[in-house]
């Protein structure tokens, strides 16, 4: 119901989707992203591949935290 909601008054609900985990995947690990979101882990590899992140990335802007 609320994506209908959204979608009527204009709100591109799976292109939001899409770009929320295509963030997310640019952040975390797929594994990571695996278990917060509840994918499967090919699918988490997926859009972290599509987001070009890798995972020497994220262990480097944890490093620096």
């Amino acid at each position: 119901m609320l994506a209908r909601h959204l979608k009527r008054v204009g709100v591109d609900v799976r292109g939001t989707r899409n770009l929320a985990l295509l963030d997310v995947a640019a952040e975390l690990p797929a594994s990571v992203a695996s278990k917060l979101l509840g994918l499967s882990l090919t699918s988490a590899t997926r859009w972290t591949a599509t987001a070009g992140a890798h995972r020497a990335a994220y262990a480097a802007d944890l490093a620096r935290r």
